[in-house]
């Protein structure tokens, strides 16, 4: 499980070493997203000890984050692209947890020119080349680019470096050893150093003619073996009072302000005209946000307006909803009493499930949560409830409790599953033939992409052939799905898979040639997998109590925010 897990991360995000870890797997990532002084900072706090750091400073907070992201620039140079702010931040505050450790532990500073520095500048990922192996020239060219940055760059960069070595001193200790067994350490390293050439032969499923109609008998069988998937869940039948923003749009007017406000914060919603370019230049009129704004003003003044509507319909809805409140009406007479005083009446709506809300209601979620929540004793909504054509006081009908519906009721989607379902039988059935088909063509001397084009025919199925060029699983697979990784995973040179689905389609994947790292010249190589392999798990284990250290101090405290 653990190599498997290993293997996975490495795929996805190439060599990401344990000091970055944490930004995937901590707990706390969740707790920090969620606490309340999260970008609601009490600007009244003169100070918030956080490890030593003062968070209530708008300018300690900016450096710790700026730090945490120039230390994941090095230890995973990609990693910015699919982090959010949220997973930054987290990881920033776990390297000040970190370093209170090691200063707590009296872990020695690390001298820039030492042999300890020296050898951990070349494990860091940043200044690696094309092989993965440490590139003195890529080092040189990210030197230049700090001292560019001003007097202090190229010293700022020694800084991280030298935290980050003691970071991962911290981790080292609070971790343990990450033991890893020299065999999985062997079958990452062969998956990844492995050169591979394949062929596909896609077997296209839309074109795939599966039965066309199922006797009584099948069905009865299919709806048995499968009840629980046809059950009918809890629903609730309610009825509404609509507020529609419509009714209250024509006494909308927005103020010019309040149209160009509503401009500047949704400019992506209103895209305007290409600018054209004139009769015989080459060079596009410059962009006028004026001008942009100008052209599109009527759309925006509609929207203002729609949303000033909307806050009104909800205003008015959750005026009634407290109005039905303090009237302490009951289902009846009292309550028709009632809604005929405000002059309103009540719609009615078919009962649904929570993942089945109706039309009238815009497929609403917050709808759905807010419907289940009604109960006989509990019978309306106390606040407005949202819908995209204004808003809506729910009224409680009843609730249905689930059950097993009889096979007449549901037939038509039982014998849509059922062959469905043979559909797919059938054509994973075609796809062995298939294979089948091609290894004995195979064997006879024929080529994959001939024999995969004759084997098709023979079955009457759609295939196409492709040659995939030579690839490492670590650099990623071109032209072919993830999906498919593990269908030549375990393949000898010269085999065929057993059929796949990419998503859309079948496919049989051939290992044209399958060739092995050289032992003897990639020693080097896999020593520094199994090193960052076992600093990976240890990491895990220290990224636990750092992610402990950072909910205990985090949680009621406040970070200032720009």
């Amino acid at each position: 499980m653990i190599s498997w897990i290993q293997r996975t991360f490495q795929q996805h995000f190439r060599a990401v070493f344990g000091v970055l870890l944490a930004v995937i797997i901590i707990s706390f990532i969740i707790t920090i997203g969620a606490s309340p002084g999260i970008g609601n900072g009490d600007r009244r706090v003169t100070e918030q000890d956080f490890y030593g750091q003062n968070v209530a400073s708008t300018a300690v907070v900016d450096r710790i984050e700026r730090d945490g992201r120039e230390s994941i620039q090095l230890q995973e140079p990609s990693a910015l692209y699919y982090l959010t702010t949220q997973q930054v931040r987290a990881y920033a505050l776990s390297r000040v947890a970190a370093l209170a450790l090691a200063n707590q532990w009296h872990l020695p500073e690390i001298a820039s020119d030492s042999q300890e520095m020296v050898a951990f500048i070349r494990r860091t990922p940043a200044f690696f080349g094309q092989d993965r192996q440490f590139d003195a020239q890529r080092y040189a060219e990210i030197r230049d680019q700090y001292r560019a940055a001003g007097p202090s760059g190229e010293e700022y960069l020694a800084m991280i470096l030298a935290e980050d070595y003691r970071i991962q001193k911290v981790e080292a200790l609070l971790g343990g050893p990450g033991f890893i067994p020299a065999n999985d350490i062997r079958n990452d390293f062969l998956d990844q150093e492995t050169t591979w050439t394949v062929s596909t032969a896609t077997v296209d499923y839309a074109s795939f003619k599966g039965p066309s109609s199922a006797t009584d008998e099948q069905l009865r069988k299919y709806f048995s073996a499968h009840a629980a998937q046809y059950t009918i869940p809890t629903r609730v039948s309610v009825g509404y009072v609509d507020f529609p923003a419509s009714k209250y749009l024509a006494s909308i007017h927005p103020t010019d302000a309040e149209v160009r406000e509503y401009y500047d914060r949704n400019p992506s919603r209103f895209p305007a005209p290409a600018p054209k370019t004139a009769p015989g230049s080459k060079t596009p009129p410059k962009a006028d946000p004026n001008a942009d704004f100008a052209a599109v003003r009527s759309q925006v003044q509609l929207a203002a307006a729609m949303d000033q509507a909307r806050s009104k319909a909800a205003q008015e809805a959750s005026d009634f909803a407290y109005a039905l409140y303090q009237s302490k009406a009951t289902r009846g007479p009292a309550l028709d009493q009632f809604l005929a005083s405000h002059h309103v009446v009540e719609k009615s709506l078919p009962a649904f499930s929570e993942n089945d809300v109706p039309a009238e209601l815009g497929g609403s979620p917050e709808a759905a949560e807010a419907a289940f929540q009604l109960n006989a004793e509990h019978f309306y909504s106390e606040s407005a409830t949202a819908t995209p054509t204004g808003a809506v006081v729910l009224l409680w009908k009843g609730t249905e409790a689930p059950r097993q519906p009889l096979l007449t009721e549901v037939r038509s989607k039982v014998e849509a599953d059922y062959l469905n379902a043979q559909r797919h039988d059938e054509f994973v059935a075609a796809g062995a033939r298939l294979r089948t088909a091609i290894q004995a063509d195979l064997k006879k001397g024929m080529n994959f992409g001939a024999a995969a084009i004759a084997a098709g025919n023979d079955e009457k199925l759609k295939v196409t052939v492709k040659n995939i060029p030579a690839f490492q699983a670590v650099n990623g697979i071109p032209d072919l799905s993830p999906a498919l990784r593990p269908a030549f995973d375990t393949l000898s040179q010269g085999q065929i898979s057993e059929l796949q689905f990419d998503g859309t389609n079948g496919v049989l994947v051939y290992a044209d040639s399958k060739k092995l790292p050289d032992p003897a010249k990639a020693a080097g190589q896999f020593a520094m997998m199994r090193a960052r392999e076992s600093m990976t798990f240890s990491a895990a284990t220290a990224n636990e109590y750092l992610g402990e250290m950072v909910d205990l101090k985090i949680k009621g405290t406040p970070l200032a925010t720009e």
